[in-house]
């Protein structure tokens, strides 16, 4: 079975998008990371109370599609190995945090983590296999539920 954690900037794709980046895996999970991560962006929404309705409850379907992934002790090991190597590469660990802890999470479970930032995870290749998938281009992209992004 091919198995994958998808990280924040994929799991945000629009739906196109997302479906295409996850079509070659059979199981898909994130990492309790991105709940945290995703949690805090719609908390920070500078956005009317309506769109941040629509937004949370969009967010919670999506969740529901997908096993959350602890970040435990075994994570917690390969977040470690993980930042030694990403400074070994040259690399701050500290600027990626939380991206760092998601691809631990697919280290410590055996699986692959799509990614469309794999440039911040230089150097983690010898620990996690880093599927990399095209970013969209920054163009007016809608939001959850439908609301225009600024």
């Amino acid at each position: 079975m091919n198995k994958a954690i998808i990280d924040t900037s994929v799991l945000l794709m629009p739906p196109g998008r997302l479906a295409a980046a996850i079509a070659d895996f059979d199981e898909i999970a994130i990492s309790v990371a991105t709940v945290g991560e995703v949690e805090h962006g719609l908390l920070s929404a500078g956005v009317d109370w309506e769109s941040r309705f629509r937004r949370d409850l969009a967010y919670r379907r999506l969740l529901g599609l997908f096993d959350v992934l602890p970040f435990d002790g075994a994570a917690a090991r390969e977040y470690a190995k993980l930042c030694f190597l990403v400074r070994q590469a040259g690399r701050s660990h500290r600027r990626r945090a939380v991206d760092l802890m998601i691809a631990a999470t697919a280290s410590a479970h055996g699986v692959s983590l799509v990614t469309a930032n794999a440039d911040d995870l230089r150097g983690a290749e010898a620990l996690v296999k880093v599927v990399s998938v095209a970013q969209p281009e920054f163009e007016a992209r809608r939001g959850w539920g439908g609301a225009q992004q600024q």
